[in-house]
C-alpha cells in the first residue's frame, strides 16, 4: 500500500470559544462519514468554553477530595452521588460545565488557553497496518515535538496503575521532582458499516497560564494533586505563548508524523456542506 500524495484537510475553530458537547457531536458525524469514505482524515482545532470531562475510566474520573469536602461542609448529610451533584451545580455557578464521554482516560479540564486538536483519521493508513497502540503512541510523539519545539521538554509516562493498560501521558518535572501535565489525550475508535476503521476525539496541549484554571477540581486523570498537578506552556517556557503560535506548529508536526503530502485548511461551512450533503 503506497502512502504517497495523501491529502488531509484542517478547520480551524479557535477564533471563537466553542462548546465541548456541540463539537462531540460534530466529530460523530464526521466519523460516520471518514468511515464511509465520504470525507479524507479531517482535524478540527478548537478553544472551548470551561467544561470538566470525565472519560470511560470511571474510577479514575474524580473530583479532589478537597473539593468534596468544601461541598460536604454545605450539606453534611450528603452522600456520596449527592456530593457529586453539589459538586456539579457549583461549577456551573463559575461557569464550568460538566460532561461525561465515551473517550478514553479519567478526568479532564478543558477550556480556554488551550489549544484542543481532534484528528478525524482512518489510522490503518497512516502507515502499512498501523494499530490503535502505534496510533495513540504516535500522538503521544506529536504532542511531545511541539512541545519542544516550543522549547518545552516532557517525558511520556507509562501509567502502571491497574486497570489503566498501560496508558501513557506527557508529564513535566520541575526541578524539586514534582510532575506536572502538560495537557491529554482521549481517543475514541469507530467502524461504521464494517467500512473503514476511525479514530477520533484526542488531545489537548495547555498554552496560556489561564489554560489550567479549573484543573484544581478534579484527580487528574485519577492522579491525587500531590502525585501530579497542571502546568501550561507558558509557564514552562518563561514567556507568554498564545495559541495561534501553537496551531500552526502542531499541523506541520501532525503533516510529518503521519506522512500526509498537504495538509490544506478549509472553512467549517465548507466542512458542514459536504456533512448535509452526505
Amino acid at each position: 500500500m503506497s502512502l504517497e500524495n495523501r491529502i488531509a484537510n484542517w478547520v480551524d475553530m479557535t477564533g471563537e470559544l466553542t462548546d465541548y458537547s456541540e463539537v462531540y457531536q460534530m466529530q460523530e458525524g464526521l466519523a460516520k462519514l471518514r468511515s464511509n469514505g465520504v470525507i479524507g482524515d479531517t482535524r478540527l482545532l478548537c478553544q472551548h468554553n470551561p467544561v470538566i470531562s470525565f472519560g470511560g475510566s470511571k474510577q479514575f474520573s474524580t473530583f479532589t477530595e478537597e473539593f468534596l469536602e468544601d461541598m460536604r461542609s454545605q450539606n453534611p448529610e450528603a452522600d456520596e452521588e449527592a456530593l457529586r451533584e453539589l459538586a456539579i451545580r457549583h461549577l456551573a455557578e463559575l461557569g464550568i460545565m460538566f460532561s461525561v464521554t465515551k473517550r478514553g482516560g479519567g478526568s479532564s479540564y478543558i477550556g480556554p488557553g488551550q489549544l484542543v486538536v481532534y484528528p478525524i483519521v482512518d489510522y490503518t493508513k497512516i502507515r502499512d497496518s498501523s494499530t490503535q497502540d502505534w496510533y495513540k503512541d504516535r500522538i503521544d510523539k506529536i504532542m511531545k515535538e511541539t512541545l519542544l519545539s516550543f522549547g518545552v521538554e516532557s517525558r511520556i509516562v507509562k501509567d502502571t496503575r491497574e486497570g489503566r493498560d498501560g496508558r501513557k501521558d506527557l508529564w513535566w518535572n520541575d526541578e524539586a521532582g514534582n510532575s506536572f501535565k502538560l495537557g491529554g489525550k482521549g481517543i475514541m475508535y469507530v467502524v461504521y458499516r464494517q467500512k473503514t476503521p476511525v479514530a477520533y476525539h484526542g488531545f489537548q496541549l495547555n498554552v496560556t497560564p489561564e489554560s489550567i484554571r479549573g484543573c484544581h477540581y478534579i484527580n487528574l486523570c485519577g492522579y491525587l494533586p500531590k502525585e501530579l498537578r497542571a502546568t501550561s506552556m507558558s509557564d514552562v517556557a518563561g514567556r507568554r505563548i498564545e495559541v495561534d503560535e501553537v496551531k500552526e506548529r502542531v499541523i506541520e508536526v501532525m503533516k510529518n508524523n503521519f506522512g500526509y503530502s498537504e495538509i490544506n485548511q478549509i472553512a467549517l461551512s465548507d466542512l458542514q456542506a459536504v456533512k448535509n450533503a452526505g
